[in-house]
């Protein structure tokens, strides 16, 4: 290893040297102290031990310390395979953590289709069950009326007749009777229905009537239509009944 202190000591006696890099081959500048000359040169023209140079100009002479070599890093001993075994097997592998699975959440469809299950079963209910209902929440009955679904329990029809009225282009037939409330409330008059029939009582065309609004309790109301017309020619006879549109519907 170099002494840089007697390098220094040198340069501050005699004269002194600027390089660029502590390597082989990089350039370094001598200073004469006496005239102020410099001369470039390498360290490689130094030396290792150093050397006496000479100014030309004012012939000056000091001894020219080499310049501090920047040392490679000292290279790294391999390590034997043995050792390195050594340390795997001290030294456990660690296990892949696995996720915690987060509770599953039900697909949008599933929900939605639960929803609209649960809605129709309710609606079923409150359909098969309307009269109970309407019996023990008597507010609903407003909106069982709205839904077209009003209570016609305790009405029936009584009394009626059947005519069949002659025509020239068409089947006519006229029918009467009356409709009675049985109940002890004031209901709303259902739809009036009358359906021409064939022999085998298939319905072939229909009629709806609503001309009153409501019934008082134990009252009747009489009706009569008589232009009833049809082209069908195998009509026989009528058949006349009573309902809400969601009834109607569902005996259709």
């Amino acid at each position: 290893m170099l002494h840089l202190t007697t390098w220094l000591q040198n340069i501050a006696n005699y004269g002194y040297a600027s390089y660029t890099l502590l390597q082989p081959g990089a350039k370094m500048i001598l200073h004469c102290q006496n005239c102020d000359t410099k001369y470039a040169t390498t360290p490689e023209a130094i030396g290792p031990q150093g050397r006496t140079v000479r100014c030309a100009k004012c012939g000056h002479s000091w001894f020219q310390a080499p310049p501090p070599v920047e040392e490679p890093p000292a290279p790294v001993a391999d390590i034997p395979p043995a050792f390195l075994e050594m340390v795997e097997e001290a030294i456990p592998a660690s296990k892949p953590v696995k996720p915690e699975k987060s509770a599953a959440k039900a697909p949008l469809p599933l929900v939605a289709s639960v929803a609209v299950l649960s809605l129709v079963t309710l609606f079923l209910a409150l359909v098969a069950f309307r009269s109970g209902v309407m019996t023990a929440l008597p507010a609903s009955k407003h909106l069982y009326a709205t839904l077209g679904m009003a209570d016609t329990t305790g009405l029936v029809i009584a009394d009626l007749t059947f005519k069949k009225m002659p025509s020239t282009n068409y089947e006519r037939y006229a029918i009467a009777g009356n409709i009675v409330n049985e109940s002890n409330e004031t209901k709303p008059v259902p739809v009036l229905r009358v359906t021409l029939v064939n022999e085998e009582g298939g319905k072939l065309q229909y009629w709806d009537f609503t001309d009153e609004k409501e019934i008082k309790p134990k009252e009747v109301i009489a009706f009569r239509k008589d232009k009833l017309e049809s082209r069908f020619k195998a009509g026989v006879g009528l058949t006349v009944e009573l309902g809400n549109p969601f009834e109607l519907l569902v005996r259709k």
